[in-house]
C-alpha cells in the first residue's frame, strides 16, 4: 500500500479541438491502508481519476505516491497491470 496524493489535478477530453474539463485543481490524500470511495454519476470522470493515477491518461497537476511524482517514473517501471 501506499499514501496517495494528487496536488491540482486536472484531465480533459478533446474532442474535435474542443476542451471538455473532466475535473480541475482536485486535490486529495488517500493515507496508507485506509479505505476510500470516489462516488458519483455516470460520466463524472471517476474512472479517468483512476485512468490518471495509473498513468494511462493525460493530467495536469503531480501524482505522488510515497512522495514519488510518478510523472518521473516510466510506465514499464511502475509494476501495474
Amino acid at each position: 500500500m501506499s499514501r496517495i496524493t494528487l496536488q491540482n489535478l486536472s484531465a480533459s477530453f478533446f474532442e474535435k479541438k474542443e476542451e471538455t474539463p473532466v475535473f480541475s485543481s482536485l486535490n486529495a490524500v488517500f493515507e496508507e491502508g485506509s479505505v476510500n470511495a470516489v462516488l458519483g454519476k455516470s460520466g463524472c470522470g471517476k474512472t479517468t481519476l483512476l485512468r490518471c493515477l495509473l498513468g494511462k491518461f493525460p493530467y495536469e497537476g503531480t501524482v505522488l505516491f510515497d512522495g514519488i511524482d510518478m510523472a518521473k517514473v516510466p510506465l514499464e517501471k511502475r509494476n501495474i497491470a
